[in-house]
């Protein structure tokens, strides 16, 4: 997808606070920024592309488009529209780097119901919300 791809129109709301590491831009492909770009390089190679992405203030973004369809993965899904999934040693590289702005929900729960009710995701213990 890399050398196809255009930068899709977005509209930036709430640009007066600290953007986070995590934007949610469809659940299907997250936006990331430059920081969480670099601590998930070395996880994410050969599973994942990371995308340039519009900036938000000074700093650099991108959709993390992931690729891999093997559920043995830290970072996969189940097909290419599907939500992105993630394995344990993913959860702790992002509680290890303390990167915000990310929820990880238990695929087994009804996630839609629980954003559609304003409950929080978050499964994973000791992750930056």
């Amino acid at each position: 997808m890399a050398s196809g791809w255009q930068i899709p129109p977005a509209k930036l709301i709430g640009t007066s606070y600290k953007p986070a590491d995590f934007v949610i831009w469809m659940v299907m492909a997250p936006v990331v920024s430059e920081r969480a770009k670099d601590a998930l390089a070395g996880i994410c190679a050969g599973l994942a592309e990371f995308l340039p992405f519009h900036p938000i203030g000074r700093h650099s973004y991108f959709a993390l488009n992931v690729l891999s369809f093997d559920e043995g993965a830290p970072i996969f899904k189940r097909d290419p529209y599907g939500l992105v999934l993630v394995a344990q040693a993913f959860g702790d590289l992002l509680r290890d780097h303390a990167l915000s702005g990310v929820e990880l929900g238990d695929p087994a729960d009804d996630i839609m119901r629980k954003v559609a009710l304003g409950l929080p995701l978050n499964v994973f213990p000791g992750l930056v919300g």
